[in-house]
């Protein structure tokens, strides 16, 4: 199975979040003892990145990559996908780029899963779109 994680439910990894962590960690062990793949996009990265540069927290930083460097293949956005976001948002016009740039990424590297925890994001039909809060 592929799952496309979208980049809250890392961010709630990384930084032990009380709500979602011990959810998170059960779900990605799971995800590893049964050989699932883990994907992301280089989107992920530019988004989680903000709040630890932010705050001078090079630590954070390198918990991520960390992360993203053992269990998570990372996803390149191309023309294709770029064309597939668009096509998203014309669709479901309460989209935002970042959440079509996401979706598409997932689509076109065939995720059975996209982990959000974006409520709005259930309305897409074209991925079988999983909250983190319904771990």
């Amino acid at each position: 199975m592929r799952i496309f994680l979208d980049t809250a439910p890392l961010i709630y990894f990384v930084e032990k979040e009380r709500r979602f962590y011990q959810r998170l960690l059960h779900y990605f062990t799971n995800c590893v003892i049964h050989s699932h793949i883990l994907q992301t996009s280089v989107l992920t990265i530019a988004e989680f990145e903000i709040k630890p540069r932010k705050l001078g927290n090079e630590q954070l930083i390198r918990s991520c990559d960390s992360l993203l460097n053992t269990l998570i293949e990372i996803r390149n956005i191309d023309i294709q996908t770029s064309k597939t976001s668009a096509l998203l948002r014309a669709h479901y016009r309460s989209l935002k780029s970042a959440d079509s740039l996401q979706l598409a990424a997932a689509l076109h590297s065939d995720s059975d899963v996209f982990l959000t925890n974006d409520k709005r994001l259930k309305m897409v039909k074209e991925v079988n779109v999983k909250l983190v809060t319904d771990l």
